[in-house]
């Protein structure tokens, strides 16, 4: 089991550098740590739930209280200057981006119920192009060309997915619009991650995951006051040290990931970043491959492919325009910089 644990991160690792080399090894150990958060996060909550502790939405709460403070413990103690937000900015973006998030948590999980676990897999793999129809809409710089490997990427998913893909329109609405406010929320994030003209960050990735964290704990916290009561305190003052051990290693892996996915965000972008997601499944299917020994058909791995070769090819046109618009940008310096002397130059050389 240990052997087949390492084999599958090595192989991980080695598929995501491939993935990722033309973004640089900064990028790739991001997107690494990332995912190895996204895929522990789930097995810290089972162990929670295991325990006896039926109470998702206050375990969500504490996650989100633990984020925040982790979040603003980091930012006093590592950045000499923190920006934190107006009251304008509270309500045109954090209140709202913290609501996209706790409710797409939500009817996602609802939408579990309602359909099959393939057909909310097919559904949820075309979160990437809602993504670029929201950033775009929200008037965030694109380029079209970008839309083919994301709608290889798509038909990859879906062509991976096993199961019997049962139609269920109630299943879909919620699994859409899941898609739509996770897209939401990432695209709002990216906004306030952006450089302005100053050429620094509105916020950095620290400030927005406490900034946003906050307002998500007191919501998810209403919410279970409302339908879970005081029993999940209940049940933490009665925890055995296993039970109590689980809870908090949670906290810590959902910590490291809402922090860990705004880094990301600021270095990928918004669709980027849905598409680390998306590279997920092929962690997925790798473990279970080598631990518990699935079997992949040919239809599932060639969809799998067509996801890696999707991934690929958008980060490498993505590597490709942002390298052109530096270059571009660093010309322009370089022009205005030559004629700011030769201004200058002239000014000094008129007759007094």
């Amino acid at each position: 089991m240990l052997a087949a644990f390492f084999a599958t991160a090595a192989l991980t690792t080695t598929l995501i550098i491939f993935l990722y080399w033309s973004k640089g090894v900064r990028v790739i150990c991001m997107v690494l740590s990332y995912l190895a958060a996204l895929a522990s996060i789930r097995l810290c909550v089972n162990a929670v739930v295991t325990q006896n502790f039926a109470f998702p939405l206050f375990l969500t709460m504490s996650h989100f209280v633990g984020s925040a403070a982790v979040a603003f413990i980091c930012a006093h103690i590592w950045q000499a200057e923190r920006n934190w937000p107006t009251g304008q900015q509270w309500v045109t973006f954090f209140l709202p981006v913290a609501a996209a998030h706790a409710t797409s948590v939500s009817v996602s999980n609802i939408a579990i119920v309602h359909a099959t676990i393939s057909f909310v897999e097919v559904v949820s793999a075309t979160t990437p192009l809602v993504t670029f129809g929201t950033v775009f809409l929200f008037g965030q710089p694109l380029r079209t060309v970008l839309l083919y490997p994301l709608a290889v990427i798509v038909m990859g998913t879906i062509i991976a997915s096993e199961g019997q893909v049962a139609f269920s329109l109630l299943g879909f609405v919620l699994v859409f619009s899941g898609n739509i406010l996770r897209s939401v929320k990432a695209t709002m994030q990216q906004i306030l991650l952006v450089k302005g003209p100053d050429g620094k960050a509105a916020f950095t990735p620290l400030e927005v995951t406490a900034c946003t964290s906050l307002p998500c704990a007191v919501l998810m916290g209403v919410w279970s006051l409302l339908t879970e009561g005081l029993a999940p305190v209940r049940a933490l003052a009665q925890a055995n040290a296993s039970l109590a051990g689980a809870f908090v290693l949670s906290i810590v892996v959902a910590c490291f990931l809402n922090i860990s996915v705004l880094f990301t965000i600021k270095e990928l972008g918004a669709v980027g970043t849905q598409l680390v997601g998306q590279a997920k499944t092929l962690l997925v299917v790798l473990g279970s491959m080598a631990i518990f020994g699935d079997q992949v058909t040919p239809v599932e791995a060639g969809g799998f492919g067509l996801v890696m070769f999707g991934v690929w090819s958008y980060n490498y046109l993505d590597t490709g325009f942002k390298r052109a618009a530096a270059e571009k940008n660093e010309k322009g310096d370089l022009i205005k910089k030559a004629q700011g002397e030769v201004t200058q130059a002239s000014c000094t050389s008129e007759p007094r």
